[in-house]
């Protein structure tokens, strides 16, 4: 009988299957990277996101937005289009590494969208299947616990979660 190179890989190096190997709970800080205001709140997003993901031993993500440059729509001002978004990409990543670093805290990934946070956070978090959000609400309440998945009580009820983040 012959093994799948893959699996006989697998075999040799000890590690399991991909197949078999249960999906890693992915949880994502939401913030808006470069909104002086919001310092503060983000630093304890990264914290609060960077503990569970310790926790449960878990992936952390962090997401971030600029707004859309659907409004610019014209000849003059479209040929610069994927340049500015570039620029607006890049200086949130570099804003989003800056506060890791600062944190001493590492990411799985950064995720840069354009448009409103809210929609990236929807868009990301179903991509990664991402567990649990924390982010930004509003001025008055930083910080926003939720689940990401339609599914809301069952997703809080993830087995790797703390009992304090179960639905």
């Amino acid at each position: 009988m012959q093994l799948d190179a893959a699996v006989e890989n697998d075999m040799n190096t000890g590690s399991i299957p991909s197949a078999d190997r249960p999906e890693p709970v992915r949880i994502l800080a939401a913030l808006d990277a470069l909104d002086a205001t919001s310092a503060d709140s983000n630093e304890r997003i990264i914290s609060d996101a960077a503990q569970l993901a310790k926790r449960v031993d878990g992936e952390l993500h962090v997401v971030s937005a600029y707004p859309t440059f659907a409004y610019a729509r014209s000849h003059q001002v479209e040929r610069y289009l994927p340049a500015l978004r570039v620029k607006a990409r890049d200086r949130r990543r570099c804003a989003i590494r800056q506060l890791l670093r600062g944190l001493h805290v590492e990411a799985t990934a950064i995720h840069v969208e354009e448009g409103a946070l809210s929609n990236a956070i929807d868009a990301v978090a179903s991509r990664l299947n991402a567990v649990v959000v924390i982010g930004t609400s509003t001025a008055a309440s930083p910080i926003a616990i939720s689940s990401t998945a339609p599914a809301a009580a069952a997703t809080l009820k993830h087995p790797a979660l703390p009992t304090e983040f179960a639905a």
